[in-house]
Protein backbone atom coordinates (compact mmCIF):
# COMPACT_ATOMS: atom_id res chain seq x y z
CA UNK A 1 0.00 0.00 0.00
CA UNK A 2 1.14 3.35 -1.10
CA UNK A 3 2.23 5.54 1.96
CA UNK A 4 1.25 9.66 1.85
CA UNK A 5 2.93 12.27 3.39
CA UNK A 6 0.91 14.97 5.58
CA UNK A 7 1.53 18.46 7.22
CA UNK A 8 0.27 20.88 9.38
CA UNK A 9 -1.78 24.07 8.57
CA UNK A 10 1.62 25.99 10.01
CA UNK A 11 3.47 24.37 7.83
CA UNK A 12 1.18 25.04 4.60
CA UNK A 13 0.84 28.56 5.38
CA UNK A 14 5.21 28.87 5.79
CA UNK A 15 5.48 26.92 2.33
CA UNK A 16 2.96 29.30 0.61
CA UNK A 17 4.98 32.38 1.81
CA UNK A 18 8.10 31.10 0.61
CA UNK A 19 6.41 30.53 -2.80
CA UNK A 20 5.25 33.92 -3.21
CA UNK A 21 8.51 35.36 -1.95
CA UNK A 22 10.39 33.77 -4.71
CA UNK A 23 7.82 34.92 -7.34
CA UNK A 24 8.61 38.46 -5.85
CA UNK A 25 12.58 38.27 -6.24
CA UNK A 26 12.01 36.35 -9.66
CA UNK A 27 9.94 39.19 -11.03
CA UNK A 28 10.67 42.63 -9.20
CA UNK A 29 13.79 44.73 -11.73
CA UNK A 30 16.90 44.84 -10.88
CA UNK A 31 17.92 47.93 -9.11
CA UNK A 32 20.35 49.53 -10.91
CA UNK A 33 22.68 52.58 -8.48
CA UNK A 34 23.50 54.95 -11.30
CA UNK A 35 26.98 57.33 -10.29
CA UNK A 36 26.35 60.93 -9.79
CA UNK A 37 28.02 62.72 -12.80
CA UNK A 38 31.50 63.32 -12.44
CA UNK A 39 31.31 67.13 -13.10
CA UNK A 40 27.82 68.28 -13.44
CA UNK A 41 28.00 71.72 -15.47
CA UNK A 42 26.99 74.98 -12.89
CA UNK A 43 23.66 76.50 -13.63
CA UNK A 44 23.75 79.95 -15.56
CA UNK A 45 22.74 82.89 -13.32
CA UNK A 46 20.81 85.96 -15.35
CA UNK A 47 21.09 89.48 -14.11
CA UNK A 48 17.04 90.87 -14.98
CA UNK A 49 16.16 94.42 -14.49
CA UNK A 50 12.69 96.50 -14.04
CA UNK A 51 11.63 99.48 -12.74
CA UNK A 52 12.23 100.18 -8.78
CA UNK A 53 8.29 101.47 -8.93
CA UNK A 54 5.88 100.74 -11.19
CA UNK A 55 2.79 98.84 -9.19
CA UNK A 56 1.21 96.08 -9.83
CA UNK A 57 4.00 94.99 -12.49
CA UNK A 58 6.69 95.34 -10.21
CA UNK A 59 8.28 97.58 -7.26
CA UNK A 60 9.78 97.10 -3.81
CA UNK A 61 7.11 95.52 -1.12
CA UNK A 62 7.27 96.88 2.53
CA UNK A 63 10.52 94.72 3.52
CA UNK A 64 12.23 96.04 1.04
CA UNK A 65 12.05 93.24 -1.83
CA UNK A 66 10.94 92.80 -5.71
CA UNK A 67 7.64 91.90 -5.58
CA UNK A 68 4.92 92.41 -8.82
CA UNK A 69 3.56 90.52 -11.64
CA UNK A 70 6.36 90.81 -14.13
CA UNK A 71 9.13 90.07 -11.09
CA UNK A 72 6.69 86.77 -10.11
CA UNK A 73 6.45 85.71 -13.80
CA UNK A 74 10.45 86.26 -14.08
CA UNK A 75 10.89 83.94 -10.91
CA UNK A 76 8.34 81.03 -12.69
CA UNK A 77 9.50 81.42 -16.34
CA UNK A 78 13.44 81.22 -14.77
CA UNK A 79 12.63 78.33 -12.90
CA UNK A 80 10.75 76.37 -16.23
CA UNK A 81 14.11 77.47 -18.24
CA UNK A 82 16.33 75.90 -15.56
CA UNK A 83 18.11 79.24 -14.70
CA UNK A 84 19.25 80.84 -11.92
CA UNK A 85 18.10 84.57 -11.71
CA UNK A 86 18.94 87.99 -9.82
CA UNK A 87 15.84 90.75 -10.38
CA UNK A 88 17.32 94.27 -9.88
CA UNK A 89 15.16 97.17 -9.56
CA UNK A 90 16.46 101.03 -10.24
CA UNK A 91 15.19 103.60 -12.25
CA UNK A 92 14.12 102.89 -15.82
CA UNK A 93 16.56 105.18 -17.21
CA UNK A 94 19.59 103.47 -15.65
CA UNK A 95 18.33 100.46 -15.82
CA UNK A 96 18.08 100.65 -19.70
CA UNK A 97 21.49 102.08 -19.31
CA UNK A 98 22.89 98.92 -17.28
CA UNK A 99 21.69 97.06 -20.12
CA UNK A 100 23.50 98.50 -22.56
CA UNK A 101 26.71 98.58 -20.33
CA UNK A 102 26.24 95.09 -20.04
CA UNK A 103 25.61 95.29 -16.16
CA UNK A 104 22.10 93.45 -16.46
CA UNK A 105 21.39 91.03 -19.06
CA UNK A 106 17.77 90.93 -19.67
CA UNK A 107 15.24 94.08 -18.99
CA UNK A 108 11.24 92.76 -17.98
CA UNK A 109 8.58 94.87 -19.14
CA UNK A 110 10.64 96.06 -22.01
CA UNK A 111 7.18 97.48 -24.92
CA UNK A 112 8.77 96.24 -28.27
CA UNK A 113 9.18 98.64 -30.92
CA UNK A 114 10.58 98.63 -34.37
CA UNK A 115 13.30 101.08 -33.48
CA UNK A 116 13.87 99.19 -30.32
CA UNK A 117 14.10 95.97 -32.43
CA UNK A 118 17.09 97.59 -34.94
CA UNK A 119 19.44 97.16 -31.57
CA UNK A 120 17.83 94.72 -29.13
CA UNK A 121 16.35 91.68 -28.72
CA UNK A 122 12.81 90.48 -27.63
CA UNK A 123 11.05 87.60 -26.29
CA UNK A 124 7.87 86.68 -27.29
CA UNK A 125 5.29 89.35 -25.45
CA UNK A 126 4.01 87.61 -22.32
CA UNK A 127 1.17 91.13 -22.04
CA UNK A 128 -0.45 93.59 -23.39
CA UNK A 129 -0.58 97.29 -21.56
CA UNK A 130 -2.62 99.72 -22.52
CA UNK A 131 -1.65 103.43 -21.81
CA UNK A 132 -4.12 106.39 -21.40
CA UNK A 133 -4.29 109.92 -20.94
CA UNK A 134 -4.95 110.94 -17.17
CA UNK A 135 -6.14 114.03 -16.04
CA UNK A 136 -7.51 116.05 -13.02
CA UNK A 137 -11.09 117.51 -12.65
CA UNK A 138 -10.23 120.96 -14.10
CA UNK A 139 -7.90 119.81 -16.81
CA UNK A 140 -8.75 120.82 -20.25
CA UNK A 141 -10.69 117.85 -22.15
CA UNK A 142 -8.97 115.81 -24.36
CA UNK A 143 -9.51 112.27 -25.59
CA UNK A 144 -6.44 111.89 -27.95
CA UNK A 145 -3.28 112.33 -28.85
CA UNK A 146 -4.02 115.15 -30.90
CA UNK A 147 -5.80 116.95 -28.33
CA UNK A 148 -2.22 117.45 -26.46
CA UNK A 149 -0.63 119.42 -28.57
CA UNK A 150 0.83 122.48 -26.97
CA UNK A 151 -0.40 121.10 -23.74
CA UNK A 152 1.95 120.02 -20.99
CA UNK A 153 2.47 116.24 -20.61
CA UNK A 154 4.24 114.43 -17.80
CA UNK A 155 5.59 111.01 -19.38
CA UNK A 156 8.05 108.47 -17.48
CA UNK A 157 11.24 109.86 -19.14
CA UNK A 158 13.39 106.55 -21.16
CA UNK A 159 9.89 104.47 -21.38
CA UNK A 160 7.67 103.79 -24.29
CA UNK A 161 5.65 106.26 -24.34
CA UNK A 162 8.62 109.41 -23.94
CA UNK A 163 9.93 107.71 -26.71
CA UNK A 164 7.38 107.89 -29.27
CA UNK A 165 6.39 111.05 -28.32
CA UNK A 166 9.79 112.43 -28.47
CA UNK A 167 9.81 111.32 -32.51
CA UNK A 168 6.55 111.40 -33.31
CA UNK A 169 4.86 114.51 -31.75
CA UNK A 170 6.70 117.71 -31.34
CA UNK A 171 3.58 120.08 -30.36
CA UNK A 172 3.56 117.80 -27.25
CA UNK A 173 5.22 119.96 -24.44
CA UNK A 174 6.75 116.64 -22.80
CA UNK A 175 8.08 117.08 -19.20
CA UNK A 176 9.97 113.92 -17.82
CA UNK A 177 9.81 112.60 -14.54
CA UNK A 178 11.07 109.30 -12.53
CA UNK A 179 8.43 107.14 -12.73
CA UNK A 180 4.45 107.06 -13.19
CA UNK A 181 4.07 108.01 -9.14
CA UNK A 182 5.93 110.50 -9.74
CA UNK A 183 4.35 111.81 -12.71
CA UNK A 184 0.61 111.42 -10.80
CA UNK A 185 1.46 113.13 -7.96
CA UNK A 186 2.99 116.32 -10.24
CA UNK A 187 -0.15 116.02 -11.82
CA UNK A 188 -2.58 116.07 -8.69
CA UNK A 189 0.07 118.91 -7.39
CA UNK A 190 -1.40 120.95 -10.64
CA UNK A 191 2.52 120.88 -12.26
CA UNK A 192 1.31 120.12 -15.81
CA UNK A 193 -2.44 119.32 -17.82
CA UNK A 194 -1.99 115.84 -18.18
CA UNK A 195 0.22 112.32 -17.85
CA UNK A 196 0.71 109.48 -20.32
CA UNK A 197 0.88 106.41 -17.70
CA UNK A 198 0.15 102.69 -18.00
CA UNK A 199 -3.97 102.40 -17.37
CA UNK A 200 -3.90 99.56 -14.93
CA UNK A 201 -0.54 100.83 -13.30
CA UNK A 202 -1.90 104.49 -13.04
CA UNK A 203 -5.61 102.95 -11.58
CA UNK A 204 -3.56 101.20 -9.01
CA UNK A 205 -1.51 104.38 -7.55
CA UNK A 206 -4.02 106.89 -7.67
CA UNK A 207 -5.89 104.38 -5.44
CA UNK A 208 -3.47 103.65 -3.18
CA UNK A 209 -2.51 107.28 -2.76
CA UNK A 210 -5.58 108.73 -2.49
CA UNK A 211 -4.73 110.66 -5.70
CA UNK A 212 -7.40 113.16 -7.46
CA UNK A 213 -6.77 111.73 -10.69
CA UNK A 214 -8.19 109.33 -13.57
CA UNK A 215 -7.74 108.21 -17.03
CA UNK A 216 -9.85 111.06 -19.68
CA UNK A 217 -9.38 108.34 -22.33
CA UNK A 218 -9.42 105.13 -24.01
CA UNK A 219 -6.16 103.86 -24.54
CA UNK A 220 -4.44 105.72 -26.63
CA UNK A 221 -1.44 103.19 -27.17
CA UNK A 222 -1.07 99.03 -26.50
CA UNK A 223 2.16 98.32 -25.81
CA UNK A 224 3.15 94.67 -25.96
CA UNK A 225 5.62 93.94 -22.62
CA UNK A 226 8.82 91.44 -23.77
CA UNK A 227 11.87 90.58 -22.01
CA UNK A 228 14.24 92.51 -23.84
CA UNK A 229 18.19 91.94 -23.80
CA UNK A 230 21.46 92.55 -26.33
CA UNK A 231 21.68 90.99 -29.31
CA UNK A 232 25.00 89.19 -28.15
CA UNK A 233 21.89 87.75 -25.04
CA UNK A 234 19.62 85.89 -27.40
CA UNK A 235 20.24 82.59 -26.09
CA UNK A 236 19.23 83.79 -23.34
CA UNK A 237 16.04 85.38 -24.31
CA UNK A 238 15.68 82.23 -26.43
CA UNK A 239 15.41 79.79 -22.93
CA UNK A 240 13.45 82.85 -21.14
CA UNK A 241 10.69 82.45 -24.14
CA UNK A 242 10.62 78.47 -24.06
CA UNK A 243 10.12 78.87 -20.02
CA UNK A 244 7.18 81.50 -21.05
CA UNK A 245 5.57 78.77 -23.06
CA UNK A 246 5.73 76.10 -20.34
CA UNK A 247 4.09 78.32 -17.71
CA UNK A 248 1.21 79.43 -20.44
CA UNK A 249 0.86 76.05 -21.35
CA UNK A 250 0.58 74.68 -17.50
CA UNK A 251 -1.98 77.10 -16.75
CA UNK A 252 0.97 79.11 -13.78
CA UNK A 253 1.06 82.20 -16.25
CA UNK A 254 -3.13 82.61 -15.98
CA UNK A 255 -2.68 82.29 -11.99
CA UNK A 256 -0.43 84.79 -11.84
CA UNK A 257 -2.18 87.27 -14.62
CA UNK A 258 -5.22 86.98 -12.50
CA UNK A 259 -3.84 88.09 -9.12
CA UNK A 260 -1.68 90.93 -10.50
CA UNK A 261 -3.91 92.55 -12.80
CA UNK A 262 -7.48 91.92 -12.26
CA UNK A 263 -8.76 94.95 -10.32
CA UNK A 264 -12.37 95.32 -8.85
CA UNK A 265 -13.88 98.57 -9.61
CA UNK A 266 -14.11 101.45 -6.77
CA UNK A 267 -17.80 101.71 -7.17
CA UNK A 268 -18.43 97.75 -7.46
CA UNK A 269 -20.57 96.42 -5.30
CA UNK A 270 -19.69 92.49 -4.87
CA UNK A 271 -22.84 89.96 -4.92
CA UNK A 272 -21.84 89.14 -0.94
CA UNK A 273 -22.61 92.87 0.32
CA UNK A 274 -25.48 92.97 -2.20
CA UNK A 275 -27.08 89.43 -0.16
CA UNK A 276 -26.44 91.51 2.80
CA UNK A 277 -27.84 94.32 2.23
CA UNK A 278 -30.87 92.60 0.83
CA UNK A 279 -31.06 90.65 3.92
CA UNK A 280 -31.14 93.74 6.21
CA UNK A 281 -33.93 95.49 4.08
CA UNK A 282 -36.61 91.91 4.47
CA UNK A 283 -35.49 91.19 7.84
CA UNK A 284 -37.95 93.82 9.30
CA UNK A 285 -40.83 92.23 6.98
CA UNK A 286 -40.02 89.14 7.89
CA UNK A 287 -40.36 90.23 11.76
CA UNK A 288 -43.32 91.68 11.16
CA UNK A 289 -44.65 88.14 9.90
CA UNK A 290 -43.37 86.14 12.63
CA UNK A 291 -45.06 87.96 15.15
CA UNK A 292 -45.50 90.47 17.42
CA UNK A 293 -43.45 88.54 20.38
CA UNK A 294 -40.37 88.54 18.12
CA UNK A 295 -40.94 92.13 16.60
CA UNK A 296 -41.50 93.52 19.99
CA UNK A 297 -38.07 91.66 21.56
CA UNK A 298 -36.21 92.85 18.18
CA UNK A 299 -36.98 96.30 19.32
CA UNK A 300 -36.00 96.13 22.64
CA UNK A 301 -32.33 94.85 21.63
CA UNK A 302 -32.71 98.20 19.05
CA UNK A 303 -33.01 100.05 21.65
CA UNK A 304 -30.53 98.49 23.65
CA UNK A 305 -27.91 98.99 20.88
CA UNK A 306 -28.95 102.37 20.45
CA UNK A 307 -28.43 103.46 23.37
CA UNK A 308 -25.21 102.08 23.11
CA UNK A 309 -24.51 104.21 20.20
CA UNK A 310 -25.44 107.11 21.88
CA UNK A 311 -23.21 106.38 25.00
CA UNK A 312 -20.33 106.20 22.80
CA UNK A 313 -21.13 109.51 20.23
CA UNK A 314 -21.38 111.45 23.77
CA UNK A 315 -17.52 109.79 24.74
CA UNK A 316 -16.68 110.87 21.83
CA UNK A 317 -17.86 113.95 21.88
CA UNK A 318 -16.12 114.36 25.19
CA UNK A 319 -12.55 113.31 23.39
CA UNK A 320 -13.37 115.54 20.79
CA UNK A 321 -13.92 118.68 22.78
CA UNK A 322 -10.85 117.97 25.36
CA UNK A 323 -8.78 117.58 21.52
CA UNK A 324 -10.38 120.68 20.63
CA UNK A 325 -9.16 122.90 24.02
CA UNK A 326 -6.01 121.24 23.73
CA UNK A 327 -5.07 122.10 19.74
CA UNK A 328 -6.36 125.60 20.72
CA UNK A 329 -4.17 126.01 23.40
CA UNK A 330 -1.40 124.79 20.83
CA UNK A 331 -2.68 127.56 18.22
CA UNK A 332 -2.22 130.37 21.07
CA UNK A 333 1.24 129.29 21.86
CA UNK A 334 2.44 128.77 17.70
CA UNK A 335 1.16 132.46 17.73
CA UNK A 336 2.87 133.77 19.96
CA UNK A 337 6.45 131.85 18.60
CA UNK A 338 5.23 133.60 15.26
CA UNK A 339 5.34 136.72 17.15
CA UNK A 340 8.41 136.42 18.32
CA UNK A 341 10.00 135.27 14.89
CA UNK A 342 8.69 138.91 13.92
CA UNK A 343 10.29 140.15 16.88
CA UNK A 344 13.57 138.56 16.31
CA UNK A 345 13.54 139.86 12.55
CA UNK A 346 13.29 143.40 14.17
CA UNK A 347 15.89 142.93 16.60
CA UNK A 348 18.52 141.25 13.84
CA UNK A 349 18.01 144.47 11.93
CA UNK A 350 18.76 146.59 15.04
CA UNK A 351 21.52 144.76 15.61
CA UNK A 352 22.97 144.52 11.90
CA UNK A 353 22.90 148.37 12.02
CA UNK A 354 25.67 149.02 14.64
CA UNK A 355 27.65 146.15 13.76
CA UNK A 356 27.73 147.62 9.98
CA UNK A 357 29.50 150.57 11.68
CA UNK A 358 31.60 148.72 13.65
CA UNK A 359 32.54 146.74 10.10
CA UNK A 360 33.32 150.20 8.44
CA UNK A 361 35.74 151.88 11.11
CA UNK A 362 37.63 148.75 12.64
CA UNK A 363 39.59 148.64 9.08
CA UNK A 364 40.30 151.99 9.87
CA UNK A 365 41.22 152.25 13.71
CA UNK A 366 43.85 149.33 12.77
CA UNK A 367 45.24 151.32 9.39
CA UNK A 368 45.35 154.46 12.16
CA UNK A 369 47.39 152.43 14.77
CA UNK A 370 49.66 150.51 11.71
CA UNK A 371 50.29 153.93 10.58
CA UNK A 372 51.31 155.56 13.77
CA UNK A 373 53.29 152.75 15.00
CA UNK A 374 56.66 153.78 14.24
CA UNK A 375 55.99 157.38 16.53
CA UNK A 376 55.39 155.36 19.26
CA UNK A 377 58.25 152.25 18.63
CA UNK A 378 60.60 155.78 18.60
CA UNK A 379 59.06 157.23 21.68
CA UNK A 380 59.65 153.97 23.26
CA UNK A 381 63.52 153.61 22.26
CA UNK A 382 64.06 157.39 23.55
CA UNK A 383 62.24 157.27 26.88
CA UNK A 384 61.90 153.47 27.42
CA UNK A 385 58.61 151.57 28.07
CA UNK A 386 55.29 153.73 29.18
CA UNK A 387 51.80 153.26 29.73
CA UNK A 388 49.24 152.54 27.22
CA UNK A 389 45.62 151.96 28.01
CA UNK A 390 46.93 150.60 31.87
CA UNK A 391 49.00 147.87 30.25
CA UNK A 392 52.74 148.31 29.10
CA UNK A 393 53.59 149.46 25.58
CA UNK A 394 55.89 146.28 24.96
CA UNK A 395 52.96 144.29 25.98
CA UNK A 396 50.24 146.35 23.83
CA UNK A 397 52.05 147.15 20.51
CA UNK A 398 51.75 143.60 19.51
CA UNK A 399 48.00 142.80 21.33
CA UNK A 400 46.34 145.60 19.76
CA UNK A 401 46.31 144.92 16.42
CA UNK A 402 45.37 141.26 16.94
CA UNK A 403 42.39 142.58 19.17
CA UNK A 404 41.67 144.63 16.61
CA UNK A 405 41.94 141.84 14.28
CA UNK A 406 39.71 139.95 16.21
CA UNK A 407 36.94 142.45 16.59
CA UNK A 408 36.53 142.41 13.06
CA UNK A 409 35.82 138.85 12.98
CA UNK A 410 33.61 138.45 15.06
CA UNK A 411 31.50 141.55 13.59
CA UNK A 412 31.88 139.43 10.06
CA UNK A 413 30.75 136.71 12.04
CA UNK A 414 27.24 138.79 13.40
CA UNK A 415 26.51 139.64 10.00
CA UNK A 416 26.62 135.90 8.38
CA UNK A 417 24.73 134.86 11.51
CA UNK A 418 22.41 137.39 11.09
CA UNK A 419 21.93 137.33 7.38
CA UNK A 420 21.44 134.00 7.37
CA UNK A 421 18.75 133.97 10.07
CA UNK A 422 17.06 136.95 7.25
CA UNK A 423 17.22 134.49 4.56
CA UNK A 424 16.01 131.41 6.81
CA UNK A 425 12.92 134.06 7.86
CA UNK A 426 12.02 135.21 4.65
CA UNK A 427 8.67 133.74 3.07
CA UNK A 428 9.60 130.94 0.31
CA UNK A 429 7.30 129.69 -2.78
CA UNK A 430 7.55 128.03 -5.12
CA UNK A 431 9.54 130.13 -7.36
CA UNK A 432 12.51 129.72 -4.77
CA UNK A 433 12.96 126.63 -6.11
CA UNK A 434 16.74 125.69 -7.10
CA UNK A 435 19.93 123.76 -7.48
CA UNK A 436 21.32 123.58 -3.99
CA UNK A 437 24.37 122.33 -2.12
CA UNK A 438 23.41 120.24 1.22
CA UNK A 439 26.83 120.30 2.20
CA UNK A 440 26.47 123.81 2.65
CA UNK A 441 23.36 123.50 3.81
CA UNK A 442 24.30 121.08 6.72
CA UNK A 443 27.02 124.03 7.45
CA UNK A 444 24.74 126.97 7.72
CA UNK A 445 22.12 124.87 9.81
CA UNK A 446 24.87 123.87 11.92
CA UNK A 447 25.71 127.76 12.69
CA UNK A 448 22.06 128.39 14.00
CA UNK A 449 21.76 125.56 16.01
CA UNK A 450 25.39 126.17 17.44
CA UNK A 451 24.56 127.03 20.91
CA UNK A 452 22.38 124.60 21.05
CA UNK A 453 25.08 122.20 20.63
CA UNK A 454 27.38 123.52 22.75
CA UNK A 455 25.17 123.43 25.51
CA UNK A 456 24.06 119.56 24.89
CA UNK A 457 27.18 117.55 24.06
CA UNK A 458 31.07 117.94 23.79
CA UNK A 459 31.36 115.20 20.98
CA UNK A 460 29.94 116.55 17.75
CA UNK A 461 30.91 114.56 14.56
CA UNK A 462 30.48 116.21 11.17
CA UNK A 463 31.07 114.08 7.94
CA UNK A 464 30.91 115.62 4.65
CA UNK A 465 30.97 113.54 1.02
CA UNK A 466 32.64 114.84 -1.41
CA UNK A 467 31.21 115.92 -4.85
CA UNK A 468 27.45 115.29 -3.84
CA UNK A 469 24.86 116.09 -6.62
CA UNK A 470 23.04 118.77 -5.75
CA UNK A 471 19.38 118.52 -4.83
CA UNK A 472 16.20 120.71 -5.99
CA UNK A 473 14.43 122.40 -4.11
CA UNK A 474 13.46 125.09 -1.40
CA UNK A 475 16.56 125.84 0.67
CA UNK A 476 14.69 127.65 3.59
CA UNK A 477 12.49 124.19 4.16
CA UNK A 478 15.06 121.93 3.57
CA UNK A 479 16.67 124.19 6.31
CA UNK A 480 13.96 123.78 8.26
CA UNK A 481 13.97 119.71 8.40
CA UNK A 482 17.41 119.54 9.08
CA UNK A 483 17.49 122.36 11.81
CA UNK A 484 14.53 120.66 13.84
CA UNK A 485 16.78 117.37 13.53
CA UNK A 486 19.44 118.69 15.22
CA UNK A 487 17.82 120.47 17.90
CA UNK A 488 15.79 116.94 18.42
CA UNK A 489 18.62 115.58 18.65
CA UNK A 490 20.37 118.02 21.01
CA UNK A 491 17.04 117.49 23.38
CA UNK A 492 17.54 113.59 23.34
CA UNK A 493 21.19 113.69 25.29
CA UNK A 494 20.69 113.27 28.95
CA UNK A 495 24.51 114.29 29.36
CA UNK A 496 27.44 115.96 27.90
CA UNK A 497 29.66 112.73 26.94
CA UNK A 498 27.46 111.37 24.67
CA UNK A 499 27.33 112.59 21.03
CA UNK A 500 26.12 113.58 17.78
CA UNK A 501 27.13 112.72 14.57
CA UNK A 502 25.86 114.15 11.38
CA UNK A 503 26.80 112.49 7.63
CA UNK A 504 26.17 113.29 4.44
CA UNK A 505 25.74 110.78 1.36
CA UNK A 506 25.22 109.77 -1.78
CA UNK A 507 23.14 106.60 -2.70
CA UNK A 508 23.78 105.53 -6.38
CA UNK A 509 21.19 102.92 -5.84
CA UNK A 510 18.26 105.32 -5.59
CA UNK A 511 20.04 108.68 -6.76
CA UNK A 512 19.78 110.27 -4.00
CA UNK A 513 21.35 112.66 -1.89
CA UNK A 514 21.24 111.56 2.26
CA UNK A 515 21.57 113.30 5.48
CA UNK A 516 22.02 110.93 8.71
CA UNK A 517 21.44 112.60 11.90
CA UNK A 518 22.59 110.06 14.87
CA UNK A 519 22.31 110.62 18.21
CA UNK A 520 23.42 108.65 21.47
CA UNK A 521 20.52 109.75 23.41
CA UNK A 522 17.38 108.18 25.70
CA UNK A 523 15.75 106.69 22.06
CA UNK A 524 12.33 106.01 21.35
CA UNK A 525 9.70 103.24 22.58
CA UNK A 526 8.32 101.25 19.76
CA UNK A 527 4.90 102.35 20.52
CA UNK A 528 5.66 106.33 20.28
CA UNK A 529 7.83 105.47 16.86
CA UNK A 530 4.90 104.78 14.85
CA UNK A 531 2.94 107.73 15.68
CA UNK A 532 6.23 110.15 15.64
CA UNK A 533 5.33 112.25 12.33
CA UNK A 534 1.53 112.90 13.95
CA UNK A 535 0.65 116.45 13.60
CA UNK A 536 0.37 117.24 17.21
CA UNK A 537 2.05 114.18 18.77
CA UNK A 538 4.73 115.02 21.42
CA UNK A 539 6.57 113.11 24.35
CA UNK A 540 7.97 116.43 25.75
CA UNK A 541 4.38 118.11 26.27
CA UNK A 542 5.40 119.30 29.78
CA UNK A 543 9.14 120.97 28.10
CA UNK A 544 6.38 122.94 25.49
CA UNK A 545 6.52 120.77 22.94
CA UNK A 546 4.32 121.08 20.19
CA UNK A 547 3.99 118.06 18.17
CA UNK A 548 4.74 120.03 14.82
CA UNK A 549 8.27 119.80 14.20
CA UNK A 550 8.87 116.52 12.90
CA UNK A 551 5.02 116.24 11.35
CA UNK A 552 6.10 119.59 9.12
CA UNK A 553 9.80 118.01 8.85
CA UNK A 554 7.59 114.66 6.77
CA UNK A 555 5.72 117.22 4.44
CA UNK A 556 8.49 119.29 3.35
CA UNK A 557 10.82 116.00 2.51
CA UNK A 558 7.70 114.88 0.75
CA UNK A 559 6.63 117.82 -1.41
CA UNK A 560 10.52 117.49 -2.10
CA UNK A 561 9.62 114.05 -3.50
CA UNK A 562 11.89 112.33 -0.90
CA UNK A 563 11.79 110.58 2.63
CA UNK A 564 12.42 111.02 6.08
CA UNK A 565 13.40 107.58 8.02
CA UNK A 566 13.83 106.80 12.15
CA UNK A 567 15.29 103.86 13.50
CA UNK A 568 15.14 103.83 17.12
CA UNK A 569 15.28 101.85 20.72
CA UNK A 570 14.85 102.76 24.05
CA UNK A 571 18.73 103.24 25.35
CA UNK A 572 20.09 103.08 22.04
CA UNK A 573 19.77 106.42 20.47
CA UNK A 574 17.84 107.16 17.48
CA UNK A 575 19.26 107.69 13.91
CA UNK A 576 16.87 109.95 11.03
CA UNK A 577 17.74 109.74 7.77
CA UNK A 578 16.78 112.57 4.95
CA UNK A 579 16.47 111.68 1.49
CA UNK A 580 15.89 113.56 -1.49
CA UNK A 581 16.02 112.87 -4.81
CA UNK A 582 19.38 114.03 -6.34
CA UNK A 583 19.02 117.05 -9.18
CA UNK A 584 18.50 116.08 -13.18
CA UNK A 585 17.66 117.91 -15.92
CA UNK A 586 14.18 117.35 -15.59
CA UNK A 587 13.28 118.67 -12.36
CA UNK A 588 13.66 122.28 -14.25
CA UNK A 589 10.84 121.14 -16.84
CA UNK A 590 7.73 123.61 -16.55
CA UNK A 591 5.24 123.38 -14.16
Amino acid sequence: MRKCCTSSPTEGMAQAAAVLLLLFLATAPAVVRADPPAHEPPRQTVVIGGDIHYPPYEFLDENGEPSGFNVELSRAVAKAAGLDIKIRLGLWKSMRQDMENGDIDVLQGMSYSLERAKTLSFSAPYTTVAYSIFARDDSPSAASLHDLRGKAVLVEEGGAMYDFLSHSSPGIILIPTYNHENALRRLAAGHADFALVAEAAGRYMARKFDLDVHPVSTPVSLEQYCYAARKDKAEVLAKLSKGLETLKTSGEYRKLSDKWLTFPERDQIPWRSALKYGAMLLAPLLAILIGSLVWSRMLRREVAARTAELKEEVRKHREAKRQLEENQKLIIHSDRMATLGVMASGIAHEINNPNGLMLMNLPIVLEAYEDIQDILQGHYGRHGDFSMGGLPYSRMRDEVPQMLTDLMESADRIRTIIHDLKEYARKSGRTDMEPLDMNQLVQTSLRFVSNAVKRATDNLSVRYADDLPPVFGNARQIQQVIINLLLNACEALDNRRKGIEVATSYDERLNAVVVTVRDEGVGISPADLDHITDPFFTTKREQGGTGLGLSVSAGIAKAHYGTMDFESAPGAGTTVTLSLPAHTSSDNAPA
